[in-house]
């Protein structure tokens, strides 16, 4: 953060003495301190409120100050409300006023409430759930700078009283009735599928009403960033408004006041999301350089945008969308126009299409660690997509504004443009679902490490001084570079070719994974309750560990009437079968008196499947996977006579709780056994190294 704000401040310059440079980066400092100190008091304000909150069963008086967001459940459907707790009176009638705030699940059934409206609710205040696996978005992060405390639900059978109007976030449920409207209108002419679309690709968001099938094809082709808004869309509407306004030769003073006003709307309406944040104030500076006939240092202003909005918020440093913002950004600064200057001299015919390369390439250059962390996977027909489907969206948000605006005053010329809007949005479409159906459209790649990371940025900057002729890299560093980023990729596929056990942590969903020489075999166990959630922390976790689709899957129940987890070559369900056995590459699998052996070779991996049976005794010391179930003394000392190298727990954590447990998990470290849970350890992964060594992701 100091290096990004240090390049803020000064440029390119040097610092000289007395220079305003010095006097701003010693605001910058002060601004620092502050700011950690800020940060340090919202920490312990939220660990007090979560204290007193969470799991208390109470009568809630809360007040909405947020749109809800529908989520069709395999239940009823519900609606999800942000709140800020005003009142909390508990049972044995001592009374709080509420600090913080929560989300509140109504039934969809019901009115809509809107910011403002206040509900008495009796229930349970529950604390988020964060699956402990690596490549997921750290929404914790996100709910700590909304001091979000946790999911308020009501009391089974007892329906909230109001919605009682209160006055309160007036300005929020007017922005929420602006957003109504312009949902109704779209509704009113276009089809519902391609309402849904063009509001997300106007105001961003909405994913719930889209179809996953679309989500999917704009992922593959890698313009899924038009459907949230982005600096794209800030630029687009800055550039429309100046286009607009040198068309009609009206004073470029009297144009930026126009357009930074009718941004902030737009801004408002999308809600103030960090990339629109950082875009506006960047477009902003651009306008008053243009205005005032100043010069404009984008690396300059971008290090301050960014260095700013860490000092109001230091938590979007971990939201995923403040650093692809940002890294795209950078990307475009550093790299669009010497390369777009090389394309053109080289392909001097093709200049639009040199222009997209160059744009596509800078934007995402430095986002691919990013990209393979969270996604697993990099779009290859992104240049494509930003070419030949991207402007037709543009033109699709560039004439949904103004029809808007015309729709509650001239209503013929509004329809007209909707109608222009529907024609355009089929050969949008289209286009972008046949680029999706290409082979190969999305390059699936496993999660990658700290150390590989670093490798890539250190290679790229090496490679980047080279070109630039700036030896601010001694050639023996670029050379060495080069030579351990080749040691680091036979040290991985070493590491690639030898068996591998990963147990995400989902919950009471369960799903083992062992790999070895390229070959798979994943154990799946459905929770009595599964939610999506839990199968979505589970494929994350397995698509980072480079697991997405098996060669075997090994169901321990009848599947009910919902998607695997993940593709499989072949699927045996244990339930239908007292025991069996079978093969996948290198990996040997057989059931055996409930337990569920795989041999890799040497070593092996023994899984309690819901009839339980004996262990036995492994060739090496095996890993030894519970299913969940809290074992018995009898159970325990089996596992002790077997002594395997680690023994996991999987599901609920009923093994974990409570002086039984204690005992239990005692009785297995006095012998050496380690004892691991993905709730307490996170994520576990195993390698055999002559021995199994185990991994925690916490």
């Amino acid at each position: 953060m100091c290096i990004v704000a240090a390049i803020g401040v000064g440029g390119y310059r040097r610092f000289a003495k007395g220079s305003p440079a010095l006097l701003l980066l010693a605001l910058f400092l002060c601004g620092l301190a502050g700011g950690m100190y800020r940060w340090d008091a919202a920490e312990q304000r939220f660990e007090e409120n979560t204290l007193h909150w969470q799991q208390q069963k109470a009568r809630y008086t809360v007040v909405v100050y947020g749109e809800g967001e529908r989520f069709d459940s395999d239940a009823e459907p519900v609606i999800r409300y942000p709140v800020a707790l005003r009142q909390v009176a508990f049972a044995d009638g001592e009374s709080r006023s509420g600090k913080g705030n929560a989300f509140l699940y109504l039934p969809a059934s019901g009115d809509l409430a809107v910011p403002g409206d206040r509900f008495d609710v009796t229930g349970t205040l529950r604390p988020f759930r964060y699956y402990a696996n690596p490549g997921r978005i750290l929404t914790e992060y996100r709910h700590r700078a909304a001091d979000m405390l946790g999911n308020l639900y009501p009391q089974h059978g007892m329906v909230p009283s109001g919605p009682v109007p209160t006055g309160e976030f007036a300005f929020a449920a007017n922005v929420q009735a602006i957003r109504a409207y312009v949902a109704e209108v779209l509704h009113s002419r276009l089809p519902q599928a391609e309402a849904a679309l063009v509001q997300s690709l106007v105001f961003g968001g909405g994913y719930n009403e889209l179809s996953e099938q679309l989500v999917r094809e704009f992922a593959a082709t890698g313009i899924i960033h038009i459907l949230s808004v982005s600096g794209s869309h800030i630029a687009l509407l800055f550039g429309a408004v100046f286009w607009l306004g040198r068309a009609l030769r009206l004073p470029d003073f009297g144009v930026a006041v126009a357009g930074t006003v009718l941004v902030a709307v737009y801004a408002t309406l999308a809600g103030w999301v960090p990339p629109v944040t950082r875009s506006f104030i960047m477009g902003t500076a651009v306008i008053g350089a243009l205005v005032w006939g100043r010069e404009y240092a984008a690396l300059h202003w971008l290090g301050l945008t960014v260095a700013g909005m860490l000092l109001w918020t230091p938590y979007l440093l971990y939201d995923i969308s403040f650093q692809l913002s940002a890294g795209s950004t950078l990307g475009l600064v550093l790299f669009f126009s010497p390369w777009r200057n090389f394309l053109r001299r080289y392909l001097p015919f093709a200049g639009r299409l040199a222009d997209a390369i160059a744009l596509t390439a800078a934007a995402q250059v430095l986002l691919i660690p990013l990209q393979l962390y969270y996604f697993q996977a990099v779009p290859v027909y992104a240049v494509l997509g930003n070419l030949l489907v991207v402007p037709w969206l543009e033109a699709v948000i560039i004439l949904v504004l103004p029809a808007l605006l015309l729709a509650s005053l001239w209503r013929l010329p509004a329809a007209g443009l909707l109608q222009a809007v529907h024609w355009l949005l089929q050969p949008a479409l289209y286009l972008n679902s046949r680029l999706a159906a290409l082979p190969g459209a999305l390059w699936y790649w496993r999660g990658p490490q700290a150390l590989e990371t670093l490798f890539y940025y250190f290679l790229f900057a090496a490679v980047y001084f080279v070109v630039r002729r700036r030896p601010v890299l001694p050639r023996a560093v670029q050379i060495g570079s080069v030579v351990l980023l080749c040691l680091a990729a036979l040290y991985g596929y070493n590491e690639a070719t030898r068996p591998t056990v990963c147990l995400p942590d989902a919950g009471s969903t369960t799903a083992v994974s062992v790999v070895h020489k390229y070959a798979n075999i994943v154990y799946y166990r459905e929770s009595e309750r599964p939610s999506r959630s839990e199968v979505r922390a589970l494929t994350t976790a397995l698509a980072y560990a480079g697991v997405r689709e098996t060669d075997c899957l090994i169901l321990a129940k009848r599947p009910r009437e919902r998607k695997l987890p993940l593709p499989a070559r072949r699927v045996v369900c244990l339930e239908d079968a007292a025991a069996g056995q079978g093969a996948a590459g290198d990996l040997q699998w057989r059931l055996h008196n409930g337990i569920l052996h795989i041999d890799c070779g040497d070593a092996r991996v023994q899984i309690e499947t819901d009839a339980v049976g004996t262990p036995i005794a492994a060739p090496a010391r095996g890993l030894y996977i519970y299913n969940g179930a809290c074992p018995s003394e009898r159970r325990t000392e089996q596992v002790v006579q077997v002594q395997p190298a680690a023994v996991w727990f999987s599901g609920a954590p009923a093994f974990l709780r409570g002086e039984a447990a204690d005992g239990g998990r005692d009785l297995l470290r006095t012998v050496g056994i380690g004892v691991y849970s993905g709730r307490e350890n996170g994520m576990l992964r195993a390698t055999y190294r002559d021995g199994w060594q185990v991994e925690a992701y916490r």
